[in-house]
């Protein structure tokens, strides 16, 4: 039955079990009928009311009380299949040391069908790579990523055949709750099966509800060449490292799969998502790329309407060309189709918080950081989230998070920083910021230790500040410290001259930087530079 028939059902016997206790406690049964109970006086030796409608009104109170205990403990109790959160370790290769782009294939293979199942939560590739080398045991790798349900896989090449064992553990118990074997040759259609299979198995031994759309994308064959398949797995592979030199190779792969399939609709995306990327990261300086961009998600699209990764590219190129919304819309398309996509999540968020929905860019993080909560720029997203909520200790917890898992990442460091500074601690983010510069931002990291530093009354060290920051040309930045030296006026002059909001600077004015223009909430040249803001990011133009 399930979980939510369960509840109807308890919740409707606990009802009936109140009604015939008051009804049992109110009424006796007369030979007239049912009568409110009175005391009776002591005198009175005839036949009093009859008791038995009453013992049936009380039988009825006890089966009832019986079945919904009964239907609570199945909905509570010790259930194995009651938590669906999952995560597939990576796959350990035997023999020979060249196939492991080939496991590593399958491991990307199993992981993307199973996150297409919105009633499971898979924890991301990203997350689980982290323990790869891990000596723990399985209880403690369940507990560093919070799940209930873990999958080993080992892969072996022999030949031209590919043999793969595979097994479902609950991690609460270290009980094996599945395992098969399989032998097959080396194809496309064999090696789609068996990742199909083992997919379907999990969901099986989970008890996972499967509605026939994500059934048919846990089976989905998307092309016949297994070279393809494998050319496209290793351009993925390489996207992942997220250098410059890997996007190079990644691209290269993903076009070499469609030299031999030009109806393989991931590798279409795969292109996509590189151009994308590039120019994102700047790799390339390019914008023409967007329109070879364009092209390779209308053919994936074409050939795929329900490929997930080639609506996240489509969310990549429309925020490139900013169009917010649109970008949003992609997003939630791909989250939709592929509901476990924790990369979804986390781009989904950051445009809500471009258009200031702070509470759902919060709620999109949280789904990020529970599906990939070993990923440090996850926990930065969502500290950054909290903040703009004004939920301060939530906020400090997810930037010690953030340094935790990634010490040495000057973005972790200038997320704890900027938390602390907007928490009200701004000796210690200035501290933070000594010495850091984080691109991305512009001159953000200057800013800001320039703001804490007046917070504690070292004008001139901030004033000091200001011809660095004018000589980076960042006119956000410029102007957000000359409104913290009280030079207001001038600032706002400044803002109003800005034609393209990058962002950072659409980010903090419009989550963080409101009690610096607006301390008063009515001042009129603060709603005019949001309209600028939105205009910029064409959020007035609609999906």
């Amino acid at each position: 039955m399930p979980d939510s028939a369960v509840r109807l059902v308890v919740a409707a016997l606990a009802l009936g079990f109140v009604a015939g206790l008051l009804l049992a406690w109110v009424f006796d049964w007369t030979p007239t009928g049912p009568e409110v109970t009175g005391p009776r006086d002591a005198s009175d030796t005839g036949p009093g009311p009859q008791r038995a409608p009453n013992l049936v009104i009380a039988g009825f109170v006890v089966v009832a009380a019986l079945a919904a205990a009964w239907l609570t403990f199945r909905a509570t109790g010790p259930e194995l299949n009651s938590t669906r959160s999952v995560a597939v370790m990576p796959f350990r290769t035997l023999g020979q040391s060249e196939a492991d782009a080939f496991t590593d294939g399958i491991h990307v293979g199993v992981i993307t069908r199973l996150s297409a199942v919105a009633d499971l939560d898979v924890i991301s590739r990203t997350s689980v790579l982290a323990l790869r080398d891990s000596d723990q045991p399985l209880p403690a790798l369940a507990d560093a990523l919070d799940v209930n349900w873990v999958v080993n896989v080992e892969v072996q090449q022999v030949g031209e055949e590919v043999l793969i064992s595979a097994r479902l553990v609950d991690a609460r118990t270290d009980r094996q709750v599945w395992a098969e074997d399989y032998r097959r040759r080396l194809s496309a259609i064999d090696v789609f099966a068996v990742q199909g299979d083992i997919a379907g198995r999990i969901i099986d031994g989970i008890n996972a509800r499967l509605t026939n759309q994500e059934q048919r994308r846990v089976e989905l064959a998307p092309t016949q060449s297994l070279d393809a398949y494998r050319l496209n797995q290793q351009g993925r592979l390489a996207l992942e490292r997220r250098t410059g030199q890997a996007m190079g190779e990644a691209l290269a792969y993903f076009e070499q799969a469609l030299t031999i399939d030009p109806q393989y609709a991931p590798a279409w995306a795969g292109v996509a998502e590189t151009l994308s990327v590039q120019l994102a990261y700047g790799v390339i300086q390019d914008k023409g790329q967007l329109a070879r961009a364009k092209l390779a998600i209308d053919r994936a699209l074409a050939l795929d309407p329900g490929l997930a990764e080639a609506w996240v590219a489509r969310g990549l190129l429309e925020y490139l060309e900013r169009r917010s919304p649109a970008a949003l819309a992609a997003y939630e398309r791909a989250v939709a189709l592929r509901p476990g996509y924790a990369q979804a999540h986390s781009l989904k968020s950051f445009q809500l918080a471009l258009q200031g929905q702070q509470v759902e860019a919060v709620e999109s993080a949280r789904q990020a950081v529970r599906l990939n909560p070993l990923a440090a720029e996850a926990w930065a997203n969502l500290a950054a989230g909290m903040l703009t909520l004004g939920r301060w200790e939530e906020a400090r917890d997810a930037a010690r998070r953030t340094l935790e898992l990634a010490p040495n990442w000057p973005n972790a460091r200038f997320t704890n920083a900027m938390v602390l500074f907007h928490s009200g601690d701004p000796a210690a983010a200035a501290a933070q910021l000594e010495g850091l510069s984080m691109p991305w931002t512009g001159a953000g990291a200057e800013m800001l230790r320039g703001r804490a530093l007046v917070r504690l009354g070292r004008e001139a060290e901030a004033r000091a500040l200001l011809p660095t920051i004018e000589a980076m040309d960042d006119d956000y930045a410029l102007a957000a410290l000359q409104a913290a030296l009280g030079e207001r006026d001038a600032a706002f002059e400044r803002l109003k001259a800005i034609e393209t909001w990058d962002d950072w600077s659409t980010l903090t004015f419009r989550n963080l930087d409101g009690p610096l223009w607006n301390p008063a909430g009515d001042d009129e040249r603060y709603a005019e530079v949001l309209d600028r803001v939105d205009a910029s990011w064409g959020i007035d133009a609609g999906p």
